[in-house]
Formats: C-alpha cells, structure tokens, sequence
C-alpha cells in the first residue's frame, strides 16, 4: 500500500551520470576536466536546492552534492596552481565563491561568519586571477565588499576590536572601498578607542 502523502520518485539522468563518470575517470590527470565535473555537482546541488518536495531526503543528497562540488574544485585549484594555469584556478576560485555564497544567503538569521569570511577569501583569490574584463569581476567585487561588511557588523557586535581593524584594512585595499574614507577612518578611531 502507498502512503497517502505525495511522494516523488529522483534520479540523475543518464547523460549527466555518464558525464559524471567520465569525467571523474579523467580528472585526476585533466584540470579542465575538473573543472567540469564541479560545475556538473553545482548544477545538481543547486537544482536539488529549488526542489519544492519537503522529507524527501533531499537534505542529505544536497549535503553529498554540495561537499563534492568543494572537494571537487579544491583539488581543481591544487592542480591548477600546480601547473601555473591561473586563469583556471581563478574560475575554481569564483565558483567556490558561488558555494559559500549559497550558504550565506541560505542562512535564517545572521549568516554564519565562517562561510562569510570563505567567500570574502575565494572572491579575493578569483578576482586575483580573472582577466580584466571578465565580467565575473564585478559580481566578485560585490560579493567581497559585501561579505566584509557582514564580517565587520559581526566583530563590532562581538566587541572583537582586533578583528574590526584588520577588516577594516581589508575594506580599505579594496577599489572600491564599501564605505566612505570618512567612514572607515571613523570606524577605526572608535575601535582604536574601544579596544
């Protein structure tokens, strides 16, 4: 007998499973391969993430996808750099970005500091190796000015005033800074103060 709730019946296609296979038969060696396969396990995750079908050990399976998609483009950007491919390295970068991001704006509540502070260092390492008129750079640069500005609300409520200078240093370097010289330079006489 069927329960009575609705119930739904998931799988990988069959095109995206032989893709999946064969591209983690190669990547040890290929770094475009890689690539490849953690851009496949971000597809799934994220796809897994708009699923409208609650208890359906979903969670789990998303949990699966999103740890592969990680360990998939950290052992990419290990063999990237370790080739001196920088442009591909700063792809793997962006996407890990994209990742920690997803985790940020999941969050009911305040994000969680450490996923803010993994994408404040990813968008840092990608925009460090995208070309100059990727138009990556921008959403990256946001991504970073907005998560050090979270970081920075974060220490200030903790009182961490060490924490509060280096981040506000860290905003300083940027570009284009997310808050006013003015600003930062009077944030930083009030840590000084309260520290």
């Amino acid at each position: 007998a069927f329960p009575l709730e609705p119930f739904a019946f998931q799988f990988i296609s069959p095109d995206t499973w032989r893709q999946i296979s064969t591209l983690s038969a190669i990547a040890t060696t290929d770094v475009g391969a890689t690539t490849e396969l953690g851009t496949l396990y971000q597809q799934l995750y994220r796809t897994l993430s708009a699923d409208p079908v609650p208890d359906t050990g979903i969670p789990e399976i998303r949990a699966r996808f999103y740890a592969q998609a990680l360990a998939t483009s950290a052992a990419g950007i290990e063999r990237a750099t370790a080739k001196g491919d920088t442009a591909t390295a700063a792809r793997l970068h962006a996407g890990l970005a994209t990742l920690y991001r997803g985790r940020v704006l999941e969050a009911d509540g305040d994000p969680d500091p450490d996923y803010l502070a993994l994408m404040v260092q990813a968008t840092g390492q990608a925009l460090a190796g995208l070309p100059v008129d990727d138009p990556r750079r921008v959403e990256m640069g946001q991504w970073q000015a907005d998560g050090l500005r979270q970081l920075l609300v974060d220490a200030q409520r903790q009182g961490d005033w060490p924490s509060v200078l280096i981040l506000l240093d860290q905003m300083e370097a940027l570009p284009q800074p997310p808050l006013s010289i003015d600003a930062l330079a009077e944030a930083r006489r009030s840590a000084k103060v309260l520290q």
